[in-house]
């Protein structure tokens, strides 16, 4: 992607009982947890502006930083998939 399209924005949502909002990967990442996970309206509009916040850069800015992130995650217990992707789609409107 930082080849083909280097201006485009590029983030992360990590997940398992919580879910960490990693962005770009400039700022350290915010966590969502606890009864925040069961509120839909609260997760797309906390997406919504953790994305304004954390999706400033674009990936060929971004690249070795987005690199080390992604593979510092690690499988761990339980997780919080729909949180997550309600996260997602309000960091990407």
């Amino acid at each position: 992607m930082a080849n083909l399209a280097p201006d485009r924005k590029v983030g992360i949502v990590q997940f398992n009982d919580e879910v960490s909002i990693i962005g770009d990967g400039i700022n350290a990442p915010s966590i969502v947890a606890g009864d925040k996970l069961l509120n839909y309206e609260f997760l797309l509009e906390n997406g919504i502006n953790e994305g304004n916040q954390r999706m400033q850069k674009n990936i060929k800015e971004t690249k070795p930083l987005i690199q080390e992130k992604l593979m510092s995650i690690e499988e761990t217990g339980p997780t919080a998939l729909g949180p997550a992707l309600v996260t997602a789609i309000g960091m990407a409107s």
